[in-house]
């Protein structure tokens, strides 16, 4: 087919030498993209990444050594140093007022780093980006070094350039656990990428690696993103503390599964009370805080959070939400209020929380362990019935 138009243009492509730069071996993304045996190397599609994204390779700025080509005065010998026969040499010097001459000189100037079987992409100090094709294997390299927002970005925008413009790609995953960096990056376990998505929608956060048996979280071996489900938090006003506490002991950050809980008090645009109906009607999972201010409360806010509970536990019986229940304060009657009549209650605790600190941290360790337990094995049959 030819080469790709506008690769004439980009001298350093013909450059064979791939450049030095330094690269960071921590916190690496590394993929191959991978081409059908059967067929050839795309070589025009490589070209056309390169012509299209020239921009982005990285220029330095590099001190050489150059001969420079000054103008001075020129020195006209006198005629007396002339031989009768060097009339024609006079003349010559006479006619130029000015001679030349050339100096060395050291000057900046712009590398940018393409060459013929790659390009390197650099942002400032955030991440680094190597994309190098390897005829022999029919793969094109993508390594990214930084896992910030940026980085995953930047590199999953790389891959998935090649996954539009060419469909059959098969996206592999390298391994970069200590093992495998060890051996090698051609001798390290690769994983597909669309086995990783799998795990995600089916909440499994890790996996293995066959070479050295680690488990190791999605997100940070690829830019699968780290399984999630949505999940609403239901309290009377007078419970927010204790909404807040929910937050921090169930929902936690370095959680290998995520969500991000909404409560009466997140800010929501558009009509805020049918916005929340509508968060709690497709919620995955709905905590509701469940005290006297809850069951019996007069406050207008009361009123809105028995309201959100209901809505909440018409979908625990049509078995699309699941619905935990905490008690947060002694209401021994709470089981008869209407909203719980004839419903299976899923109960993370029998006592109420205590104001003591230590204790109270003892008892949400506790919940949180039943949470947990509760929770695994919702998110499995969840993923079966959304296949």
């Amino acid at each position: 087919m030819g080469d790709y138009p506008g690769i004439e243009f980009i001298t350093e492509y013909r450059d064979e030498i791939k450049p030095e730069y330094k690269w960071n071996l921590r916190d690496n993304l590394i993929v191959y993209l991978q081409f059908l045996e059967c067929l050839p190397f795309p070589e025009r599609l490589f070209q056309n990444f390169i012509v299209e994204r020239q921009g982005d390779a990285f220029w330095e700025e590099e001190e050489k050594e150059t001969e420079v080509e000054m103008e001075m005065d020129a020195v006209i010998p006198d005629e007396s140093d002339f031989e009768s026969d060097d009339e024609n040499l006079l003349e010559e010097y006479k006619r130029d007022d000015r001679t030349r001459s050339y100096e060395k000189q050291k000057i900046l100037f712009k590398k940018r780093y393409i060459w013929s079987s790659g390009m390197y992409i650099q942002e400032k100090d955030l991440f680094q980006i190597e994309v190098e094709k390897n005829l022999n294997k029919r793969q094109i390299i993508v390594k990214c070094s930084g896992k910030s927002m940026d980085a995953r970005d930047a590199f999953d925008g790389i891959v998935r350039w090649f996954k539009n413009h060419k469909s059959d790609i098969n996206v592999l995953v390298v391994c970069t656990c200590d093992l495998c960096q060890q051996k090698g990056l051609h001798h390290s376990h690769l994983m597909r990428y669309e086995h990783l998505e799998n795990l995600r929608k089916r909440f499994e956060p890790k996996i293995q690696c066959y070479s050295s048996g680690v488990m190791q979280r999605l997100d940070v071996i690829s830019t699968v993103k780290r399984p999630s489900f949505s999940s609403v938090i239901i309290n009377s006003p007078a419970d927010d503390e204790y909404c807040s506490q929910t937050k921090r002991h169930l929902f936690k950050s370095d959680s290998p599964i995520i969500s991000d809980p909404i409560n009466r008090h997140s800010p929501l645009p558009g009509d805020h009370e049918e916005e929340l109906k509508r968060k709690v009607s497709n919620a995955d999972v709905a905590i509701i805080l469940v005290s006297s201010h809850l069951t019996g409360g007069v406050d207008k806010l009361d009123d809105q959070a028995r309201t959100l509970s209901e809505l909440a536990i018409q979908g625990s019986k049509s078995k699309k939400t699941l619905v935990l229940v905490i008690l947060v304060s002694a209401n021994h009657d709470w089981e008869q209020h209407g909203l719980f009549e004839n419903v299976e209650i899923q109960l993370l605790n029998h006592d109420p929380i205590p104001d003591e600190n230590q204790r109270a941290e003892e008892v949400w360790s506790k919940i949180n362990i039943e949470f947990q337990s509760k929770i695994k094995p919702w998110l499995k049959t969840y993923a079966y019935k959304t296949d």
